[in-house]
């Protein structure tokens, strides 16, 4: 059975609390995030807007991630529904959104993030839901559950 972590990062920006993490923004070797999200950090952001981590080292990175003690962000290139679609497919539990200038801008990163009626995310089976073993109850929280 897949166990998705809950989202302790958000919950604790929601409570104000003081969270320590790291960025990650060397290649994609999952050797990397496997000791830094065993080192005690509370988040990792994958950094692929400054860096050369496209999509397929974001999932090497994803899968050295899963089941460990950090929750995995990324901050994708920019305010693009594919990309924040897929960083959350792949494993993100939040996006970190470069360049976001406006309410309007803001709206669309959020909407990216989130599974209708909240917004435009399409649905798929993805690690996040156990490539489909899980998607009910994926998809049933995961609007709430997303850092975006």
């Amino acid at each position: 059975m897949f166990i998705r972590q809950s989202n302790k990062f958000k919950k604790a920006l929601l409570d104000r609390k003081l969270t320590f993490g790291s960025w990650i923004q060397t290649g994609p070797y999952p050797a990397i995030a496997e000791i830094l999200a065993e080192a005690g950090f509370d988040w990792l952001a994958i950094d692929c807007e400054h860096s050369d981590i496209n999509i397929e080292g974001l999932a090497s990175l994803a899968r050295g991630m899963y089941g460990r003690k950090s929750v995995p962000l990324v901050r994708v290139r920019e305010n693009d529904v594919l990309a924040i679609r897929q960083a959350l497919d792949i494993g993100a539990q939040g996006v970190i959104v470069p360049l976001v200038n406006s309410a309007e801008e803001a709206l669309k990163a959020v909407k990216a993030a989130k599974y209708p009626p909240k917004g435009i995310r399409g649905f798929c089976f993805s690690r996040m839901n156990n490539y489909g073993m899980d998607f009910k109850s994926y998809a049933e929280t995961a609007n709430d559950d997303i850092s975006g």
